[in-house]
């Protein structure tokens, strides 16, 4: 029989709720009612996917069912339109549809900073060649006032077009707490990381964090901490993957993705402005255009197929694999998968490649 250490790691205990059970945590602890209460939280949440997860499957079904046509044809059109399946938005279009909005908005923003010299280069070249400004934007962003009227204007406006991201993004299943101070998301160069290597990332990183944000008792933790961080980073999140359970495509629960995004806090803009010169590439503008590309992206994914969109594609290429068995018998013939194009379909969906 399982010890109880290996039980509560498996339904995923943590070490409060961990020590309340085991009588070594008062119940009437403040910072214990607060931890049990992000649990409930959690727990509800937990619940919600589920429910959205069971309806995606029931509409991918039912789309496969009424189908005029074989079930690989109509995971081709569920996941990329075609003339058949009129009157449902696909996923390619469902993510496009939304990249697109959420882009427009960002573009408004930049479209409102008139009077900067910086604003053609930006269109023609992608950059920031405006350092102060960029510098100005950041810290604006991180709430210290720079004097900078339009610089201003584009953090109030980045702040609510993240938030309103963030928001939606919760509505579809995922769990993003609201961080009032939160600033923007680092852009990280894998390449810079591991040219520097891990022991030097992690000397340079970690004394510019806000710990207690982050929750972490003190400089030594923090470094174990950002140990799993650059693996995470620099394997693109392979390194979590199960070695047992591959999915063949895909990233497992999209809705908890971005539960991580915001795991490295910087005590203040000067120090997430040292961090981007060092290891990204120091353009807050294009730190956020990257942000709220992969956001709508993934958020026009949940939107098509829920919470967990693998287990949903998965499902789907299941009954391919069906109907090519049964064809075979029939035939008297071994039976081929079939399932190359819609692997390809998906895999570029995910910004994959299939091996």
């Amino acid at each position: 029989m399982a010890s109880y250490k290996d039980c509560a790691k498996k339904v995923g205990l943590s070490d409060e709720v961990d020590a309340y059970l085991r009588g070594e945590m008062d119940p009437d602890d403040q910072a214990f009612r607060e931890h049990l209460s992000q649990k409930k939280i959690e727990a509800m949440n937990q619940a919600y996917q589920r429910k959205l997860e069971a309806i995606a499957h029931a509409d991918a079904a039912d789309f496969i069912n009424l189908y005029p046509g074989s079930a690989r044809q109509a995971i081709r059109a569920y996941l990329s339109q075609d003339d058949l399946a009129t009157g449902r938005t696909s996923v390619d279009d469902q993510i496009h549809g939304v990249t697109r909005y959420y882009m427009g908005k960002l573009n408004t923003i930049i479209e409102e900073a008139d009077g900067r010299t910086w604003k053609q280069k930006l269109f023609s070249t992608g950059a920031n060649t405006d350092a102060k400004y960029n510098d100005n934007i950041l810290r604006e962003i991180f709430g210290r006032a720079t004097g900078d009227a339009d610089a201003a204007k584009f953090a109030k406006i980045w702040r609510d077009l993240a938030e309103d991201l963030r928001i939606q993004i919760n509505k579809s299943g995922g769990l993003i707490r609201k961080l009032d101070d939160w600033g923007m998301p680092q852009k990280h160069i894998v390449a810079k990381m591991t040219a520097a290597g891990k022991a030097e990332w992690i000397n340079f990183t970690a004394p510019k964090l806000d710990l207690q944000r982050m929750g972490i008792s003190d400089e030594n933790a923090a470094r174990v901490m950002l140990d799993k961080v650059y693996d995470t980073i620099v394997t693109n999140g392979a390194n979590k993957l199960d070695p047992d359970n591959l999915p063949r495509t895909g990233k497992g629960k999209l809705a908890n993705q971005h539960r991580e995004h915001r795991a490295l806090h910087f005590a203040d803009p000067e120090e997430w402005i040292d961090y981007a010169k060092e290891f990204g590439d120091g353009d807050a503008i294009g730190a956020m255009i990257s942000h709220v590309r992969d956001m709508s992206r993934d958020l026009g994914m949940l939107r098509a197929m829920g919470p967990n969109p693998e287990s949903v594609y998965q499902g789907m290429r299941a009954r391919v694999l069906h109907e090519a068995d049964l064809s075979a018998k029939g035939a008297g013939k071994h039976p081929g998968s079939g399932t190359n194009q819609i692997d390809n379909i998906w895999a570029d969906l995910n910004g994959l490649g299939v091996e």
